[in-house]
């Protein structure tokens, strides 16, 4: 409880950015999945595609042809700037690259994710 009451009179905490100070950052992710959960409506699956039948919720490929992949590689670059005593301004922009590459083919999307701000 003294702590809440401590960072309330606008005493700054140790992770705040003192005036003029800046802090850059720059972090990443890779996934990589060969297989998904079937979800309700693949009951019954059956076919020159899927072989097997397939019961929602087991684990399966994306495609029962190639077995397929989803690939998904990340940047989060960061940035804080301390404005005064207890004051700092903060922002993170992801980077997303995504692709999907199964029988019918490859396809893949990039861009920015949700922009992160904070005062």
């Amino acid at each position: 409880m003294w702590i809440i009451g401590w960072a309330a009179v606008g005493v700054a905490s140790p992770w705040v950015e003192g005036p003029g100070e800046v802090r850059l950052g720059l972090s990443g992710t890779s996934l990589v999945s060969e297989r998904q959960f079937a979800g309700g409506e693949a009951l019954g699956l059956l076919g020159p595609r899927c072989p097997e039948p397939v019961v929602p919720g087991q684990r399966m490929p994306y495609s029962c042809v190639t077995g397929g992949t989803y690939t998904q590689r990340g940047v989060l670059l960061s940035g804080t700037v301390g404005l005064g005593r207890g004051v700092a301004v903060d922002v993170g922009v992801p980077v997303v690259v995504a692709s999907f590459d199964d029988d019918v083919g490859r396809t893949g999307a990039g861009g920015v994710g949700d922009v992160r701000a904070g005062l």
